[in-house]
């Protein structure tokens, strides 16, 4: 028996990716005594966290808050002409986004699960081969669905 069958490992629930679709059942199985890995190539929380929702609404907000100080003299209230500062705006756009990226990572290690980030974790000829933060071997193992 060579290293990497001694490193094998049984899961209950594998979830590949650490957006919204399998994170918070990951969360709940572990924290519910289950023996979970994620597998996150490199965006923690997803699409919606990292490059689409949250920093769109991000804008949003500063957009509609930019338009609503420019009618602020007619409801009385003088602020002046609303000027927009990009380097301002993308300050705030990427410390949101930062400050959920981090909520997320925290709470997927909170939860008792093995959190896989980066290329470690690859998919080759029908197998999981992974290793986990730690370095120790998670999967090596044929998908049971």
């Amino acid at each position: 028996m060579n290293v990497a069958e001694e490193a094998v490992e049984d899961v209950d629930l594998l979830v590949v990716g650490g957006g919204k679709a399998g994170k918070t059942l990951a969360m709940d199985t572990a924290r519910a005594g289950g023996r979970v890995v994620m597998v996150e190539r490199g965006m923690i929380g997803g699409t919606c966290i990292d490059v689409a929702c949250i920093p769109t609404k991000t804008l949003v907000t500063s957009a509609r808050l930019a338009r609503r100080a420019g009618t602020a003299q007619s409801l009385g209230i003088r602020l002046g002409t609303p000027r927009v500062d990009l380097e301002l705006l993308r300050a705030h756009k990427d410390g949101v986004v930062s400050d959920m990226v981090e909520l997320n990572h925290r709470q997927f290690l909170d939860s008792g699960m093995d959190f896989v980030l980066g290329p470690r974790a690859s998919w080759r000829s029908g197998r999981w081969r992974s290793t986990s933060t730690t370095g120790a071997a998670v999967s090596d193992a044929a998908p049971t669905w």
